[in-house]
């Protein structure tokens, strides 16, 4: 970690919570793409943390299993209100996911009728394969 973490950080945790709901809420284009957005938004932008701090969180995210944009926010949180921050930006990343999966899983798995024939229209068209 290099100066940023000696320094006051540059934002809140509440700002931090915000920014990352809204990243897993409406971030498109697969990890790589949200991790450069990340960057955009935290050096570039808003200048929340140093060059140098992104970078050694990108390597620490590509070092650890898992999803490589989530660990990548957890750093950001971290960095400087460390368990607490880290804490609750994994959470804020990963929790637009349950509504919007839950809102697929009953659309998809609806009961079927009659009359519902877009449903099953939809249904076929996502789950061809080939």
């Amino acid at each position: 970690m290099n100066t940023t973490t000696a320094t006051s950080p540059g934002y809140t945790l509440g700002q931090m919570v915000l920014y990352m709901l809204r990243l897993g809420t409406f971030g498109f284009g697969g990890p790589v793409a949200l991790v450069g957005y990340m960057h955009r938004d935290q050096v570039e932008r808003r200048a929340w943390i140093s060059e140098q701090d992104y970078k050694d969180g990108l390597a620490l995210a590509q070092m650890m299993p898992g999803p490589f944009a989530a660990h990548r926010g957890i750093y950001l949180g971290y960095v400087h209100y460390r368990v607490v921050g880290a804490t609750v930006a994994g959470i804020a990343f990963v929790l637009p996911s349950f509504p919007l999966t839950g809102l697929g899983h009953a659309f998809f798995d609806a009961p079927r009728s009659n009359d519902s024939r877009w449903h099953e229209t939809g249904r076929r068209r996502l789950t061809r394969t080939g």
